[in-house]
């Protein structure tokens, strides 16, 4: 089963030069709530996740930067942004200037205590 038309190594877009890299743990976690919301809702949730994460990926192509600082991750040493899909998650991003490239590092239950989220930096220092 396909869940997203997504690149294992980068996103580029015609109007912008943009890169998009996706991490392991990214990857990871989007193809775990991706499975769960198959199992518990079904297709029609996969597509709806799905056209969230398309227009988030668009978004950040022609505004790399629109997306707010997470609070949460402010000591981490680098500018982490987060945008929201689905209402309940955060795709935990940061966009390199000079290289033209946004890395995408995470996505998090927001459901969660905001302690995990820095933790979870700390634990794999992934960036």
């Amino acid at each position: 089963m396909v869940f997203l038309g997504r690149s294992k190594c980068s996103f580029t877009s015609k109007t912008s030069m943009v890169k998009i890299i996706t991490d392991i743990l990214f990857e990871e976690e989007l193809d775990k709530y991706l499975d769960d919301a198959y199992e518990q809702y079904g297709q029609k949730c996969v597509d709806h996740w799905q056209k969230g994460y398309e227009g988030i990926i668009k978004r950040l192509m022609l505004f790399p930067e629109s997306y707010p600082p997470v609070n949460e991750l402010k000591g981490v040493g680098i500018l982490l942004r987060g945008a929201i899909l689905m209402d309940n998650f955060k795709i935990i991003y940061h966009y390199d200037e000079d290289d033209e490239t946004i890395y995408l590092h995470d996505i998090w239950d927001m459901r969660n205590n905001p302690r995990k989220l820095k933790m979870r930096f700390n634990q794999f220092k992934h960036i």
